[in-house]
């Protein structure tokens, strides 16, 4: 049952465009390793490919009536999903701070967000809910509430810097990778809102779309930090 849950297809292709940007931001951190910007983007991109594994395995194991052990460590999974997603959002939230020295004073308050953040996803209860073929988690309220408010501001800040910095630019490759991450942050928002949102209603509708906005996010910053040749050649026309 739970390998042909579309949830857990989409999981697993919603996570495969950022392995391919993990992979390729680690190579270019290798060639560079003095390079912050280049560190922060690979930790960035790490964590929502951990994140996103950690999701696909979680939902790949959940089972109509499963033992106290199995349901402990999809528990697990899921919580780990979100912790290690709000650590890839501050690890870009860091990458903003390499190039936009304004933003350096803020990072001990986002490292308190973060961690407050994260004991709260730890310590507040979890479960999951099967409807028909899909599995739908049930966060408690306090931890939506925490995760949908440090998701939207640091994602908005990020989105919101990246198309700024873009009006600073006078490459037509740069200004248009910077506004694609941009997109890409805003899509990140409506897909953690549509997944959130599934918890509150119940409704396998929401869960699709987290999925497709998941899926979509990835194929945008796949493009904007990655960039490809032959994106670039009509992005430089």
């Amino acid at each position: 049952m739970a390998l042909s849950s579309p949830t857990t297809i989409g999981a697993v292709l919603y996570t495969i465009p950022f392995i391919i940007i993990a992979l390729h931001s680690l190579n270019r951190y290798l060639k560079d390793r003095k390079n912050s910007e280049k560190k922060h983007v690979f930790y960035a991109f790490l964590c929502f490919s951990v994140a996103f594994t950690s999701s696909f395995i979680a939902y790949a194991l959940v089972l109509p009536d499963m033992s106290r052990e199995r349901d402990i460590l999809v528990t697990f999974l899921f919580k780990l999903f979100d912790v290690v997603n709000m650590m890839g959002v501050f690890w870009l939230f860091v990458f903003l701070s390499d190039f936009m020295e304004k933003i350096k004073k803020y990072l001990p308050y986002v490292i308190i967000h973060l961690a407050l953040t994260c004991i709260v996803i730890a310590v507040m209860p979890f479960d999951v809910k099967i409807d028909g073929a899909n599995y739908i988690r049930e966060r408690a309220e306090l931890t939506s509430l925490s995760i949908l408010f440090f998701w939207l501001l640091y994602w908005g800040i990020i989105a919101y810097q990246f198309w700024k910095h873009s009006g600073l630019m006078t490459k037509k490759i740069a200004i248009r990778r910077s506004r694609t991450m941009a997109v890409g942050g805003i899509i990140a928002v409506f897909a953690y809102i549509c997944a959130i949102l599934s918890n509150v209603v119940s409704s396998a509708i929401l869960v699709y779309s987290a999925v497709f906005c998941g899926i979509f996010a990835g194929v945008v910053f796949y493009a904007g930090f990655i960039a490809p040749e032959r994106l670039r050649r009509i992005w430089n026309k």
